[in-house]
């Protein structure tokens, strides 16, 4: 279930990435025709993240999850504009808010959890980087939307331990 939670049934050892990150922990979990991304930090408050990825056909796309769903593509050098809403090949969990007292409450999760289809993540590896928003920050912190070069591979096998 995509719901911010990070649970041991969910997210085990066995799926974690070795990222060598040391303020949160990535699990990927590819299963049926899905792969599953768990992304929790202990750099709590963030409201947003953009998910940066190039697949193994060399596509490049961000996916972004925060109180709506977007993505958009890399076409040459230039980032195409933002689609917003749900897109049919991926989903993740949102950031809701209630209100109480009279005041907007933003609900934070633990974790962004992302539901991606073989149709977009095929298998074979990818490439991934993280952009969470407000307050903005970068991981790897030299990463860079254009090049993948400093980029986290994944190489389609679980290897714990980061």
């Amino acid at each position: 279930m995509l719901d911010g939670l990070v649970g041991d049934n969910e997210w085990s050892d066995e799926h974690r990435f070795a990222a060598g990150w040391d303020d949160g922990r990535i699990w990927i979990r590819p299963y049926s025709s899905y792969t599953y991304i768990c992304i929790a930090t202990t750099d709590t408050g963030h409201t947003g993240l953009n998910l940066y990825i190039e697949n193994s056909q060399d596509q490049t796309f961000m996916l972004h999850a925060s109180y709506a769903h977007g993505n958009r593509f890399l076409s040459g050098s230039n980032w195409q504009e933002m689609k917003w809403g749900p897109s049919g090949r991926w989903t993740s969990n949102l950031i809701e808010s209630v209100v109480r007292s009279g005041q907007r409450v933003y609900i934070m999760p633990e974790a962004f959890e992302f539901q991606i289809s073989e149709k977009l993540l095929p298998s074979g590896g990818f490439r991934f980087m993280l952009q969470f928003e407000r307050p903005v920050r970068w991981v790897p912190e030299t990463a860079d939307t254009l090049s993948t070069a400093n980029w986290f591979h994944y190489r389609g096998a679980p290897d714990a331990g980061s």
